[in-house]
């Protein structure tokens, strides 16, 4: 749900893209959830667009993969 409403289409389909293009080693790193946590709470609660959202989490997420190799 979005400001009282639930997700349209478009919104549930883009997320899910993201979530389906996610490849690379399997495992649990907390930073990593932190950087998907704070994109998605930003959208969840208004302060952004799910587009913004995506092209936030994709580009602090690359950041930090390509830190750590």
């Amino acid at each position: 749900m979005v400001d009282g409403r639930p997700l349209s289409q478009d919104e549930a389909d883009t997320i899910m893209a993201l979530i389906e293009s996610a490849s690379g080693p399997a495992g649990w790193d907390e930073s990593l959830w932190a950087i998907i946590s704070e994109g998605a709470s930003n959208y969840f609660n208004g302060l952004s667009s799910v587009q913004d959202a995506v092209r936030v989490i994709q580009n602090r997420a690359s950041r930090f993969v390509s830190e750590q190799s």
